[in-house]
């Protein structure tokens, strides 16, 4: 499964430009079928729909993202997302840091 994760800090900004980018993104690397999932939260409040998502991410599947950013706020919790997401080995796509991972 192809994940697209979508994720602003208020509802002022453009979530379109991030699901834009990834749909695009899908299409240059035949991952098709992206299922987008979005939130919108303030910077300081704890991000659970990205751990929702991990517990559903299985061996194979895509998790696609803008930027790094938009995962996390922080590096330490950059680097405990990360090392869940390879736990379920599944690979990350950042589309702004040609990132692979």
């Amino acid at each position: 499964m192809n994940y697209g994760y979508l994720r602003v800090s208020t509802d002022k900004q453009d979530i379109e430009n991030q699901k834009i980018a990834i749909l695009e993104y899908g299409n240059t690397f035949n991952l098709n079928k992206i299922e987008f999932i979005t939130k919108i939260i303030s910077s300081r409040k704890t991000d659970r729909v990205i751990f929702q998502l991990i517990e559903r991410l299985k061996p194979d599947d895509n998790l696609i993202i803008y930027e790094l950013s938009r995962l996390a706020r922080s590096m330490s919790e950059l680097e405990s997302i990360r090392v869940k997401i390879a736990e379920k080995r599944t690979t990350l796509h950042a589309i702004s840091q040609k990132l692979i991972i």
